[in-house]
């Protein structure tokens, strides 16, 4: 047993269950020779099943100090690169040219690393990762839903995301106080031409979301009411309806007509 005690600033829960390790790795369908970039190891739960497929893995850890910990675990082992390096600050020369990427993602920079992923979509198969049960609501949720917001419209961009089952806290050391679910993302093709700027557009559509979303729309973009008033209109929606009833592709109608006006 390691003596390794979990760092809570870095929102360390480690999972412990075997089976659900197990089950997690097979969500990724993983084939002798798949390269999989696993997202915070930890203790290498996930990494062992992965090794046990024949898979060629790339092990990006954060945590310095659990580097030698992974390194004497697996030193026997030829399929597998550790890299001691934050996940959001790695590029995509540093990545395999295709791969499928795994992880069990500490809930404070889960959402960050959602959107890292668009930086190098077109060369991930799918992905499958462990995340605040919040998380998954948000990016699997229906329009006119509370759970439904910016990420999920964000995220819906660029891939199918579907909840594959949920993990109970017992699965963990140390327990964590929240819930966990199990995700699955597959790369879909509904990028707009110049991604920021329709990820700073949907923000400023759901900057105020419990108001409608011509006052939002106010003020998260920054123009006039008749502007937002108009362009709802022709996007085809009613003028009291607010940010969360509003489904996909609305918002690409949306963006649309509010690129018009910006050029």
């Amino acid at each position: 047993m390691s003596p390794y005690r979990a760092k809570k600033r870095l929102g360390q829960n480690f999972l412990v269950d075997n089976q659900v390790a197990a089950r997690i790795v097979k969500a990724i369908e993983p084939q002798p020779g798949d390269h999989v970039v696993e997202i915070g190891p930890g203790k290498g739960a996930l990494t062992e099943h992965l090794i046990n497929a024949d898979c060629l893995v790339t092990a990006i850890e954060f945590d310095r100090d659990l580097i030698p910990l992974l390194t004497a675990k697996f030193a026997d082992d030829k399929n597998i690169i550790i890299i001691a390096k934050d996940f959001l600050k790695i590029t995509p020369d540093e990545l395999p040219e295709r791969m499928k990427i795994i992880g069990n993602l500490p809930f404070n920079i889960s959402t960050a690393v959602m959107e890292k992923l668009f930086e190098f979509r077109q060369a991930i198969q799918s992905a499958v990762f462990t995340v605040q049960a919040e998380v998954a609501k948000r990016l699997t949720a229906d329009p006119k839903s509370r759970d439904y917001g910016s990420l999920t419209v964000i995220m819906a961009a660029g891939f199918d995301i579907e909840t594959l089952f949920d993990i109970g806290a017992k699965g963990f050391r140390p327990m964590p106080a929240v819930s966990s679910s199990v995700v699955k993302l597959v790369p879909a093709d509904r990028i707009p031409a110049d991604f920021e700027s329709f990820t700073s557009f949907i923000r400023g559509c759901f900057r105020q979301k419990r108001k409608t979303l011509c006052n939002s729309m106010q003020l998260g973009l920054n123009i006039p009411k008749y502007n937002c008033e108009d362009l709802i209109k022709r996007a085809g929606c009613n003028d009291g309806v607010r940010p969360e009833q509003l489904s996909f592709d609305d918002y690409t109608r949306l963006y649309d007509l509010w690129r018009d006006i910006q050029r």
